[in-house]
């Protein structure tokens, strides 16, 4: 099992210190009793690594799945780093937290250093109605706080919009295009679909395992594989074999950026059939490669495919899923078209430029406050 260190996180902070700016990162990853139980691992203490203009430090810290007290010890842990680092004499002239859990210890920071705070919010759980009442109140002030919000998706922006009415801009994610990109080799397909994701309900994997059954794959030799672990796989195991698709349905597991990038080049379409999502990294992945992409509409995928240019927008149906399906195989996509257009608007260098933007102005509005 793998612990997921905030990777999209590190990957625009890595991005921001290529660009010439000073970044440092402090992150306190909470992991579960289940995640020690399987790795037989406990992890404790910290870590600290610099590369060029790129500084990172990770600490450590367990859950004890009482959400006020793990909370308040990553608060604690986090203004510990912080006075360590002032007492080695670092300063810095913005703050960026992602999601509203980190702008408690944002907005003490911010208000100690006299710098302004962004916050960049990721959540499902808004979409999905799990939030409590405290969680909700901590999370309206949270980015009151801020000087300027941002969501990953308009979808999202809208979310956050109707449930807390205050107004967030929009940055999309990126992925670097010069790694996911085709194999001008590749000369044959080995999977006519591919899912990447974590194994877990909200993915709605059996809804696409399903969805491919209606298409005869046996009968056509079509073949599906996903990528990822999770809670979910047993389930889908069972759908498998209760379909008799032992020969079509191929659960690849864990993969690292490079076993994803290999799955991608081997397939004709990505497959993206989420329930809920806030923006769909993994799509823009695909498409990056030049695979066409079927999503549906659960927060994200849908502002990233032009519907019939890029992918399909299906139906949450087993009967709408499977026919965008079909249509994505009967159709002859243009796939250095796909990946131009991700380029042109998920690339690092335009997402990054964008993001300097928006810290000059996070610097302007705090400075007339």
């Amino acid at each position: 099992m793998k612990m997921d260190f905030a990777p999209y996180v590190r990957a625009q902070a890595v991005s921001m210190s290529r660009s010439g700016i000073d970044v440092t990162v402090l992150y306190t990853p909470p992991y579960s009793m289940k995640w020690i139980w399987h790795t037989k691992k406990i992890l404790i203490g910290r870590r600290e690594e610099h590369d060029g203009l790129f500084h990172e430090i990770i600490c450590y810290l367990p859950k004890t799945h009482i959400r006020p007290l793990d909370v308040f010890m990553r608060i604690v842990l986090g203004r510990h780093e912080i006075r360590r680092l002032e007492r080695r004499g670092y300063s810095f002239n913005l703050i960026h937290v992602h999601t509203y859990e980190a702008a408690q210890l944002g907005k003490w920071y911010s208000r100690r250093s006299r710098i302004p705070m962004v916050i960049t919010e990721h959540y499902t759980g808004f979409a999905r109605g799990i939030l409590g009442k405290g969680e909700m109140r901590t999370a309206i002030r949270g980015f009151h706080d801020a000087d300027v919000r941002l969501a990953v998706s308009q979808p999202l922006a809208d979310s956050l919009f109707r449930l807390t009415n205050i107004c967030f801009d929009v940055l999309p994610n990126f992925i670097d295009t010069a790694f996911f990109a085709p194999d001008n080799n590749q000369v044959a397909f080995e999977y006519d679909f591919l899912a990447v994701g974590h194994l877990l309900p909200k993915k709605n994997h059996r809804l696409l395992i399903e969805s491919f059954s209606h298409l005869a794959p046996r009968e056509h030799d079509y073949h599906l594989a996903l990528v990822g672990e999770g809670i979910s796989r047993t389930d889908l195991e069972k759908a498998i074999r209760a379909l008799g698709l032992e020969k079509n349905v191929h659960l690849l597991g864990f993969q690292n950026s490079l076993g994803v990038r290999d799955a991608l080049r081997r397939s004709r379409i990505y497959c993206m059939p989420s329930l809920f999502e806030t923006f769909g990294i993994a799509v823009i992945e695909a498409m990056a490669v030049g695979l066409p992409a079927v999503v549906t509409s659960s927060g994200g995928p849908e502002t990233i495919v032009e519907h019939g240019k890029t992918g399909f927008i299906a139906e949450s149906t087993v009967q709408g899923y499977s026919k965008a399906l079909q249509a994505a195989l009967d159709r002859e996509w243009n796939r250095d078209a796909i990946r131009q257009r991700t380029i042109e608007l998920y690339s690092e260098q335009t997402v990054i430029s964008q993001l300097q933007s928006i810290y000059d102005e996070a610097m302007r509005r705090h400075k007339l406050n």
